[in-house]
């Protein structure tokens, strides 16, 4: 399956037209039952991927100020709130048929959601697997706050309490005029993620959670032209494969707020943006120019202005 959608979608992404065509294809395949996956599929393709992709806009504002969101069952949420082109694109994505999965596989199925996000953007364990974007790809600031309002409240509907105010984030910049800076709820893509499988976090199953940075893994390299996206698809071999997002710079751990988030709802979630996750399974070595974790302000610019970040 995941062969058939790099063979399918990376050459579709250089047209709107094309991509819409091939993401609608995946949204009523023959070996999906009629039932709830093959409807809620189509209610993301039809009510906000497409109309995205063809107002070529990443959220959708109608003439009235009306914000289109689509609501519908992801893994454990019953009803997840999609409100914007890159969620639902990580959500038709995550909703495939892929069995079972390795962990070379899944480094490959996110540098495809990060390809597929860089090439054709639309503005100017357990086999389940979710996929989604940090709010830095919107550009529009109005926008940006619609999306995080209903991002914030998928969070507040499940671990109100964990919501503390200001967040971890923006109590490392203390602010004289009492304006707050700093990533907000919502904002990050383990929003998503964590809110999908909340049943499995309730039961304190082990969760795994990698983010990577879109800008870093789709940069050319200077001497070869490809980009760790490129190699990693081409690739069969997973040291090779995290030799090319060490290369790339395109790691990023888990910022205050979503260590706080997990700290406060229990969940047991290992951070493969870590040094030490590479470090234990051999493919880093000591002298390595390994992921590291980057200070409050670097994470905080990076995730909220500069360089959307995807997760896993």
């Amino acid at each position: 399956m995941l062969a058939r959608l790099v063979r399918d979608l990376i050459p579709a992404a250089k047209c709107a037209v094309s991509l819409s065509s091939a993401l609608k294809s995946l949204c009523d395949p023959p070996e999906l039952l009629a039932g709830s996956s093959r409807s809620n599929l189509g209610a993301v393709y039809s009510g906000l991927v497409a109309p995205c992709l063809k107002a070529k806009t990443s959220i959708l504002v109608s003439e009235a100020s009306a914000f289109w969101t689509v609501s519908v069952e992801f893994h454990d949420h019953s009803s997840l709130v999609i409100p914007d082109y890159f969620t639902g694109l990580g959500y038709i994505l995550s909703l495939q048929e892929y069995g079972p999965q390795t962990l070379t596989q899944r480094i490959q199925l996110l540098a495809l959601y990060a390809k597929l996000l860089w090439v054709n953007s639309p503005h100017p364990a357990d086999k389940r697997v979710v996929l989604g974007s940090s709010l830095a790809w919107l550009k529009i600031r109005s926008h940006f706050e619609l999306a995080r309002s209903v991002r914030k409240g998928i969070l507040r509907d499940l671990w109100a309490g964990a919501l503390i105010d200001p967040t971890p984030m923006q109590a490392c910049f203390p602010n004289p005029v009492g304006a707050l800076f700093g990533t907000c709820w919502g904002d990050c893509a383990e929003a998503i993620s964590l809110s999908a499988c909340w049943k499995l976090v309730a039961s304190g199953a082990p969760l795994r959670t990698l983010a990577l940075n879109v800008v870093a893994m789709n940069a050319a390299d200077p001497f070869t032209g490809l980009s760790a996206c490129d190699i990693i698809l081409a690739s069969t071999s997973l040291r090779e494969m995290v030799g090319a997002l060490v290369r790339a710079g395109a790691f990023r751990p888990m910022c205050k707020n979503c260590e706080h988030l997990r700290d406060s709802i229990g969940a047991d979630i290992m951070d493969c943006a870590c040094a030490d996750f590479w470090l234990k399974l051999g493919l880093l070595g000591a002298s390595q120019a390994a992921p590291h974790a980057h200070d409050a302000h670097e994470v905080c610019s990076e995730r909220t202005q500069l360089a959307p970040s995807l997760a896993v």
